[in-house]
């Protein structure tokens, strides 16, 4: 891999991510009404985004190993290979789902959304 891509992986990466955290809402179950309701097409979006991101972290640090030999070499790449599968997973049901759910319940009637807000505190 030419030196200029891998650095641009290397240090883009991990900038697009903190740049796009900043947009994450802080706590935004504690009033699905006021946090996450007007943001869920965007949490959605983020949350895909994240998916593509932390991939690139799990191979950034694939790639940080990948001359190294020995057993934490390949512990960290084992490693970093389970983080991706699983982390990945954990993004999907929490941002994905999350805000499908919360999007679509904005939809049901006053009183659905009042149990919806109360279970969510």
């Amino acid at each position: 891999m030419k030196t200029l891509i891998r650095r641009s992986i290397m240090f883009g990466a991990p900038l697009a991510l903190a740049i796009l955290m900043l947009t994450h809402p802080s706590n935004p179950l504690s009033d699905l009404s006021k946090g996450l309701w007007p943001w869920a097409d965007w949490f959605i979006t983020l949350h895909l985004l994240l998916v593509v991101l932390f991939g690139l972290l799990g191979y950034i640090v694939t790639l940080l190993v990948a001359d190294l030999d020995g057993l934490a070499a390949r512990v960290s790449r084992l490693a970093m290979g389970i983080f991706v599968v699983f982390y990945t997973v954990f993004l999907t049901v929490d941002g994905i789902v999350g805000g499908l759910l919360v999007r679509n319940a904005h939809s049901l009637p006053a009183p659905e959304q009042a149990v919806l807000l109360k279970r969510s505190r």
